[in-house]
């Protein structure tokens, strides 16, 4: 497998919103919602500051659930992170995501890759610690709909089971593999699929709950990175929150400083979340529904339960394991009982992790180091070899189809659109030099005229441009191929498409590849041509 790369500022592919070009390329108007930005320096200055007391509980935990988990490879390495986060010296490096099907589409592997270059960096480079990759499973979002699609090879499957409200990590593994016997014919169509089927057949079957099931899979194609995968739905960790869970219901502390956040943003950008009044959910029975105060009682709806203030409190105290933070509240129970020292996302998880500083100080926990994961554009070799041919710059691939075909054919030999644009400049200067020495002639009929004349000239321009592309049909097709590919209904490429047909063709050098080719503190939007 062989692939070479290329690079271009995350600002130059216009994906990204303004707040998110900004932090990539370190704006100080960013600092009030920032710790640090993330550099080689300011992660040696922030391991200074990480005290963390729940290390025992966590490995504790950790090693519970791996030993609970089936796994199809040797874990040594993985259990031995896991000891070593005991170690004073130690901090981790996380990212996290839900429980998607079969772990599609391609940005959560993205997202993994990166903690773990990130760790080998640091690793490295600050002989006197150890860092940690860890993949935080959000094994308690109940959002079903979000992740029971996969699309392979331009064709759609659907994750089909009837427990809806429940925590997808609770869910029972075996209801996904009807969805799997779909997949087994194209699955087992190349030497590596056939191993990937065997894969996630036997994680899935030997695991009764879908959060063990993907701690299986995962453990499969990153045990040799020593990559450890965090499950927070466990009463000890939960504990460890009690007080946190607490001071939300007691004085609303995200709602307060996330509204005080966002004036402050909303003077730049826009904020990516409104702040959430209710920001606890009840998890009981694998259901989760929000808690709701009415000014008298709170409430689940679902559960048909409601509490008083202090029967709540009680509850929060005696059963933490019942309780399940939101999207807001999520992070500080990640930091609280993590050693954390950076935290990997996507743009909209830096997006509402950047409302949040102000919360982690209110709540004295250490806000981390925030760094985007990695973004890659993978290209075959017949599609590199065509935008090569065609002449097309890096930021040309990420514009829409009409206007990369528009591109396309300027750069033909021989094919130019006439410069009206310039003769009609020059001609409407002369007219409006002569009708300014005309004292009776309005000024507004003159200017009517000068719209209707380039409305007419523009309609010219693109009448020759039609003919130009009916003239190369062809080209027109394989481009409109090519982005059909590349960005599917517009979409990049990453947030559709599956690893699969990657793996069912490269298998596990498809994510070393990755790990290789991650650009570490640089921020930039990678594109991987296949050679051969």
């Amino acid at each position: 497998m062989r692939f070479y790369k290329q690079t271009i500022d995350l600002d130059e592919t216009k994906l990204f919103n303004k707040l998110i070009t900004d932090f990539a390329n370190c704006h100080p108007r960013l600092n009030p919602l920032l710790s640090d930005f993330s550099n080689l320096n300011s992660v040696k200055a922030k391991i200074k500051n990480v005290k963390n007391d729940c290390r025992s509980i966590l490995v504790s935990v950790l090693k519970e659930q791996y030993d609970n988990t089936s796994f199809e490879v040797e874990t040594k390495k993985v259990y031995n992170n896991i000891i070593k986060i005991s170690d004073k010296n130690t901090y981790t490096i996380t990212t996290g995501h839900q429980l998607n099907v079969l772990l599609s589409p391609l940005f959560l592997i993205y997202k993994i890759i990166t903690v773990i270059s990130y760790s080998q960096y640091l690793n490295k480079r600050i002989k006197e610690a150890n860092f940690v990759p860890c993949f935080w499973m959000a094994s308690e979002d109940h959002d079903f709909e979000e992740i029971n699609k996969i699309k392979l090879f331009d064709n759609h499957f659907k994750w089909d089971q009837n427990e809806l409200n429940f925590a997808t990590g609770s869910l029972p593994s075996k209801t996904i593999l009807p969805l799997l016997e779909e997949l087994k014919k194209i699955l087992e169509s190349t030497k590596f699929g056939k191993k990937l089927y065997k894969l996630y057949h036997k994680s899935i079957s030997k695991n009764e709950k879908y959060t063990d099931s993907i701690r299986s899979i995962l453990t499969s194609f990153f045990y040799d990175f020593g990559l450890v995968i965090i499950d927070g739905n466990h009463k000890n960790l939960k504990k460890m929150f009690v007080n946190e869970f607490c001071m939300e219901i007691n004085r609303g502390t995200i709602y307060k400083t996330v509204k005080q956040t966002n004036e402050l943003i909303i003077k730049n950008y826009k904020p990516h979340i409104n702040p959430l009044v209710s920001n606890i959910f009840y998890l009981f029975k694998g259901l989760r529904s929000k808690i709701i105060f009415n000014g008298h009682k709170y409430f689940s709806k679902i559960h048909q339960q409601e509490w008083s203030y202090e029967e709540l409190i009680k509850e929060i105290k005696e059963f933490p394991e019942n309780f399940s933070p939101n999207v807001f509240l999520r992070p500080l129970y990640q930091q609280k009982i993590m050693p954390n020292i950076l935290y990997v996302g996507g743009p909209s998880e830096i997006s509402y992790w950047l409302q949040l500083k102000a919360a982690f100080h209110q709540m004295k926990i250490l806000f981390p180091i925030l760094q985007l994961r990695s973004f890659f554009l993978i290209l075959s070799k017949r599609q590199s070899d065509f935008i090569r041919k065609y002449n097309l710059e890096l930021n040309d691939l990420f514009l829409n189809t009409e206007e990369k075909i528009k591109k396309i054919i300027l750069n033909l030999e021989g094919v130019e659109l006439e410069n009206f644009n310039i003769e009609l400049d020059l001609f409407l200067k002369s007219i409006n030099t002569k009708i300014n020495k005309l004292t009776d002639l309005s000024l507004s009929s003159f200017i009517s005229f000068e719209k209707n004349l380039i409305k007419e000239v523009k309609k010219l321009d693109k009448k020759i441009l039609k003919q130009h592309k009916l003239s190369n049909k062809m080209i027109l097709d394989q481009t409109r191929l090519i982005d059909k590919k590349l960005f599917p209904n517009n979409i990049p490429q990453e947030r559709v498409d599956s690893f699969i047909p990657f793996y069912m063709k490269y298998g596990e050098s498809f994510f070393e590849l990755l790990i290789s080719e991650c650009s570490v503190f640089a921020n930039k939007y990678t594109i991987l041509n296949e050679k051969s």
